[in-house]
């Protein structure tokens, strides 16, 4: 009866003897002390999450700059106009007040001008090639049209129609039309007023296919695009866009020095 706790005496005296003939920490699942490193990160990301929920200026000296969708939609529409002004401005720094007056064939036969600003005579509307724009919902028309383009040819003495020289210069009518009346009322002018408008815009890869349809070998690419009774802007124009530009983009950049937690 007395050799129980003897022998469990012995054995647990060798499991004291075990324990201490291994060195400190060995054969236990211990978990891994952060380093100094990772306990700097831990610190910065506590201080950053304090200052997101604070009020005080410290978010702006520690996060100056947020760009959020106040900012973006600010900036985007401040370069949208910007671009308007700079367009404005091409047109008006080569257009004078006073249209110059000349004949399509003359138009065709010139090179660069130093006036876009032009009024049309001897000319003809070639309607049966015109290409109408509408608005369609669901393949639906909704409205009127929304711009008509049309070849401009010139005529002779007797009024009849002349045909451009192959491989020549071209113009194309950009008429604001909602409907037929209106689009005849343009047709029968004597003069055809406007501005070329080839410096800032151009015709899109569907509308040059349209109108070739019905000039198959016509090369639209050169072409003067005539805006119809487009004058060319003033000053005070330009000058009111690129100012609102401006504006825009300043504000979108003075609220993107704003906290954070107010643009998400």
């Amino acid at each position: 009866m007395t050799a129980h706790p003897e022998q469990n005496e012995d054995f647990d005296a060798s499991r004291g003897s075990e324990k201490q003939s291994f060195p400190t920490g060995s054969g236990r699942d211990d978990p891994p002390q952060p380093t100094a490193e990772e306990l700097n990160i831990e610190e910065r990301l506590r201080q950053f999450e304090e200052l997101s929920s604070s009020d005080d200026g410290e978010w702006q000296q520690k996060m100056p700059f947020h760009i959020g969708w106040p900012t973006f939609l600010l900036t985007l529409a401040g370069f949208a106009v910007l671009w308007g002004g700079y367009e404005d401005w091409v047109l008006a720094s080569k257009s004078k007040a006073e249209p110059d007056r000349l004949t399509v064939a003359e138009l065709m036969a010139g090179g660069q001008r130093d006036n876009l600003h032009v009024s049309l005579r001897d000319h003809q509307l070639v309607l049966e090639n015109a290409v109408v724009k509408t608005t369609t919902v669901v393949g639906q028309q909704v409205g009127g049209w929304s711009h008509v383009w049309t070849p401009v040819h010139s005529v002779d003495d007797s009024g009849e129609l002349l045909q451009p020289a192959p491989g020549g210069w071209h113009v194309v009518a950009s008429i604001g039309a909602t409907n037929e009346e209106e689009l005849l009322e343009v047709a029968f002018r004597d003069e055809l007023r406007g501005t070329l408008v080839n410096d800032v815009t151009s015709l899109e890869k569907r509308e040059k296919e349209l109108l070739q349809q019905g000039m198959p070998g016509v090369d639209f690419d050169k072409c003067w695009i005539l805006s119809v009774d487009q004058t060319p802007p003033s000053s005070t124009s330009y000058l009111g866009f690129l100012g609102g530009g401006f504006a825009l983009v300043a504000a979108g950049l003075f609220f993107a020095r704003g906290r954070g937690k107010w643009f998400f």
